[in-house]
């Protein structure tokens, strides 16, 4: 297949303009790199780690248990007759949130799941807070950030 004289001036058009933007997204890149390795080392040398896994404390009155794959749903419900704790949610991994009752505290509840040898874990429904500025300094140059649709 031959391409004519307008097909190759095209082509050649871009061409240029591909590695024209490629230039330009390197150029802005390696500043934007320089400029936030300054804001990194001082969020290290202060020790200012923005987590979002940093806890701000414990839903009163509720545990997190994960039971073992093996366990039926039989089981689980005898357990939890057992110690007077109702489901309140079960969480995409199998976890369910277990609503405890008002007599026992949370940490004794965990040490009693946790002791049972058809649970995997028992943990406090811990209550995470999400940073309102993210420390990521490359946040404000990703795609579709302010598109409620696809960001």
């Amino acid at each position: 297949m031959r391409m004519g004289m307008k097909g190759k001036k095209r082509l050649t058009k871009a061409v240029a303009l591909l590695i024209c933007m490629v230039f330009l997204a390197t150029v802005c890149c390696g500043m934007s790199v320089a400029s936030a390795q300054g804001d990194h080392l001082k969020i290290y040398a202060n020790k200012e780690l923005n987590h979002a896994t940093r806890a701000a404390g414990k839903v009163p009155g509720e545990i997190i248990v994960k039971f073992d794959r093996d366990v039926n749903e039989l089981q689980i419900l005898l357990t939890n007759f057992r110690y007077g704790t109702t489901v309140k949610s079960t969480l995409p991994s199998r976890a369910r949130v277990l609503k405890i009752p008002t007599y026992d505290s949370v940490d004794t509840m965990v040490n009693r799941y946790n002791g049972l040898p058809d649970v995997e874990y028992a943990e406090p429904n811990y209550i995470v807070r999400v940073p309102t500025r993210p420390g990521d300094t490359f946040c404000l140059l990703q795609l579709n950030l302010g598109n409620d649709k696809e960001g």
